[in-house]
């Protein structure tokens, strides 16, 4: 079962809702949520409000008839089984443009081997969903539908400060004209609104650590040692088979790639190096290198990923 004292997975989530003395997440759950809802969690996740003010919705609505810790658990439970089947969902979805659906399926497999080792690692409610929000931002920027992806910028932000790279994301994936750069800076004022008024709104926090002793902390032998066994175990032999498949890949695919250095400097140089949770963030733009590799990718994207429909493309 894969359960840490400080992390959750999707299979916990689902079942293991009903014994509070063999479930030290669930009270960790329990405890974050109510901290950032009274404004009282450490930073940067007191900022972090999509889910739990989401969920709070439904947990008093189940409080009506039952008891708020148990009304919470349920409402867990049902947050984490929709949020691991939109995180296919949208996956799948952007995936089936460029491939068949059985070759879409292969990468959506590999995801799910996956998620055991980034959900056993420290307790964020947010992962699922900012993994979804990636392959979304991939379908609106290819099907441009600009308002839609505004929202999912404005969603994104409530819900992480690195929606930022959601807004860098969507600026690798046409070259840069008047029009797609003026798009870029409405979404990049969209952040900074959403996320600078989190922060004037809601009072400060200390961080827990510093970034020296994050530092620190990463660089300890054995943590070195976990840091490279988790990166690998996250994709495999995938993140070679990326690589080979870069020269292969449609020119839409190989300008997200940029997002990865990016990306990675960003992890490497603020987050513990352990915690290959983040990755998930990087699933549409590193699997379908992959593919590539593995098989003949479409040059050109089908609408809304149905083959049939693409000659209806314009």
């Amino acid at each position: 079962m894969f359960v840490t004292a400080a992390g959750v997975s999707v299979f916990d989530a689902t079942f293991m809702i009903n014994n509070v003395n063999r479930d030290r997440t669930l009270l960790r759950r329990r405890l974050n949520h109510d901290q950032v809802l009274q404004h009282i969690q450490s930073k940067p996740e007191r900022y972090r409000v999509l889910v739990p003010y989401t969920l709070e919705i439904f947990v008093r609505a189940l409080s009506v008839v039952m008891p708020r810790d148990k009304a919470f658990d349920r409402a867990f439970a049902a947050y984490a089984l929709v949020a691991a089947v939109m995180v296919m969902w949208a996956e799948f979805a952007y995936l089936r443009r460029w491939f068949s659906d059985q070759e879409a399926l292969i990468a959506c497999l590999v995801i799910a081997s996956t998620l055991p080792l980034s959900l056993q690692q420290p307790y964020a409610v947010w992962s699922l969903v900012e993994a979804a929000f990636a392959p979304l931002v991939l379908l609106l920027a290819l099907d441009d539908r600009r308002v839609l992806l505004g929202v999912v910028i404005a969603l994104a932000s409530l819900n992480r400060e690195t929606a930022i790279f959601l807004v860098v994301l969507y600026a690798l994936t046409e070259k840069l004209t008047k029009r797609h750069v003026a798009t870029v800076l409405v979404y990049l004022g969209i952040w900074l609104t959403l996320v600078g008024g989190l922060r004037l709104i809601i009072s400060d926090a200390p961080r827990r650590l510093t970034q020296w002793e994050v530092w620190h902390y990463d660089l300890l032998p054995i943590n070195v040692a976990i840091s490279a066994t988790n990166a690998f175990l996250f994709f495999g032999l995938f993140w070679l088979f990326a690589i080979l498949g870069f020269g292969r890949a449609p020119a839409f695919m190989r300008r997200t790639a940029l997002l990865v250095p990016i990306y990675l400097a960003f992890f490497y140089g603020s987050a513990f190096w352990w915690e290959v949770r983040p990755f998930m963030t990087l699933y549409p733009v590193v699997l379908p290198l992959a593919l590539s590799y593995l098989f003949v990718p479409r040059e050109t994207p089908v609408a809304g990923g149905y083959p049939e429909l693409a000659s209806l493309k314009t």
